[in-house]
């Protein structure tokens, strides 16, 4: 099967980083705000995963026709075996995803270890993404079936979060333009900063917008602190000002929660 990434949407838009156009044409407002608090789900301090946090980072892949089909990152979130990814990485950017959603996950892509697993696509997101106030809704879990518990990234409470905390963006920019080998491409990681925490008129943070760069394939790949506790889900850039957002975990509390998320 081949698999692309179309080319980025120019103009000052903010588009998904995944495989397809459209869905998030919107400009995000710069701003600054302080963080929010009252969260339901209780987040523990983290306790880091063991070593090898880049095992829990996936390769998405989704047949968009017979023959080709379009790629996105993803991540491990609990040990059972569900992945969180991008609502318009299995939509191709349109909206919900229609039908049965099937789909396969590369552990560890461009290693020898490398290993293809199917997936199927068990919840996803309702409603308009189409803005910062309703972009966590682009966001989908997907579940594979392991004879072995899966590595997974520690889900933190990112209400703590602030302007110029030091983060960590992982996934799988390019696809497999990148691949050096037929193992496939390689994880790729960038560092930053959060510039901006984009707030609703209440005041809560909807969106980060981090320094880390994220391309077309880095969609539904995580964003994390400096010691790989995820805080956010890489959704959307902006090619005219060089942003990239980001949803907070604290948006999709209640996800965590239903999948097993683990806190360390």
């Amino acid at each position: 099967m081949a698999y692309y990434n179309p080319p980025a949407v120019g103009g000052d838009r903010a588009v998904p980083v995944g495989p397809a156009q459209g869905g998030l044409g919107w400009l995000l407002p710069v701003a600054i705000a302080l963080v929010l608090a009252g969260l339901m789900f209780a987040f523990s301090p983290l306790m880091v995963n063991g070593d090898g946090w880049e095992k829990a980072c996936v390769l998405v892949l989704v047949e968009t026709e017979p023959g080709s089909g379009a790629l996105g990152s993803g991540f491990v979130f609990s040990p059972k075996g569900y992945i969180m990814t991008n609502r318009h990485v299995l939509a191709k950017g349109e909206g919900e995803p229609k039908g049965e959603i099937e789909c396969e996950v590369v552990l560890n892509s461009g290693t020898p270890s490398k290993q293809v697993l199917p997936a199927r696509a068990v919840d996803w997101g309702r409603g308009p993404a189409t803005g910062p106030q309703t972009m966590a809704n682009d966001w989908a879990v997907l579940k594979v079936e392991s004879q072995k518990p899966l590595q997974y990234l520690p889900v933190a409470d990112s209400g703590g979060v602030t302007r110029e905390t030091k983060v960590v963006a992982a996934g799988f920019p390019g696809g497999f333009d990148r691949a050096a080998s037929g193992n496939g491409p390689s994880l790729a990681v960038q560092e930053g900063i959060i510039r901006d925490l984009v707030m609703d008129q209440g005041g809560g943070v909807v969106v980060f917008d981090h320094s880390a760069t994220v391309k077309h394939g880095n969609s539904g790949g995580p964003l994390m602190t400096a010691d790989h506790r995820v805080i956010g889900i890489n959704t959307a850039i902006n090619e005219e000002s060089a942003a990239n957002y980001a949803i907070p975990t604290h948006r999709l509390v209640d996800v965590w929660r239903k999948y097993g998320a683990k806190s360390q």
